[in-house]
């Protein structure tokens, strides 16, 4: 299943949300639409490892941390 195209433009009252972003720049930059998934599924991955908080309000240990976990 395709996901909508995000492409529609957002105003400044509703910016795109983070994934539909991720999804954007990949498609701009032709990434396969199994590349696109699999990204969007680990950042999914990792939200939810946070406590489903978004990657921005992280604070920059944080995400460090993550990634010494992730990749020692």
């Amino acid at each position: 299943m395709v996901a909508p195209n995000s492409s529609i433009k957002s105003t400044a009252i509703n910016p795109p949300k983070l994934l539909d972003q991720v999804r954007d720049k990949l498609r701009v930059k032709h990434y396969s639409i199994r590349t696109e998934q699999t990204y969007v599924d680990w950042i999914k991955r990792y939200i939810f490892f946070h406590d489903k908080r978004h990657p921005q309000d992280l604070g920059q240990r944080k995400l460090f941390k993550a990634d010494r976990r992730i990749a020692p």
